[in-house]
């Protein structure tokens, strides 16, 4: 993944999602929410050129993509996550705004957000392993 955190920043939750801005919609992003900000990494074709002959390996190269950061709202900016279709999330902050189609309901990035915003976010925690022996 291409988001690199600051120093002491935490990382809270990252979900796949399609990004809805600047053109057609975009599959494969991520939404990376962080102890300090919101960021949405959206998925660039890379540009290779690679003296690929074989077909294969040519379609391979072709549709070789990295996730870059393209918007970014810092937590004392964010505003609202607002429902704009069924699936189809906005966020705003800071004069930012982005949207994206997740399969997580609304209601659960409202409440997401409401927390991180008011500082009582606790991610869920890691289930324990237990071994078994049989």
């Amino acid at each position: 993944m291409a988001l690199s955190l600051e120093d002491g920043e935490l990382e809270l939750v990252t979900e796949t999602v399609t990004c809805l801005v600047d053109g057609p919609p975009i599959p494969d992003g991520v939404v990376v929410l962080t102890d300090r900000r919101i960021v949405l990494l959206t998925p660039r074709k890379l540009n290779l050129r690679l003296p690929v002959t074989r077909p294969l390996l040519r379609a391979l190269a072709d549709g070789a993509t990295t996730l870059e950061p393209t918007h970014e709202i810092r937590k004392a900016e964010f505003a609202e996550v607002t429902i704009r279709r069924r699936d189809e999330l906005v966020f705003r902050g800071g004069g930012i705004a982005f949207a994206v189609a997740s399969r997580t309901p609304f209601a659960t990035w409202e409440d997401r957000m409401d927390r991180w915003v008011t500082g009582t976010f606790d991610p869920a925690p890691l289930p324990t392993a237990r071994v078994v022996k049989r």
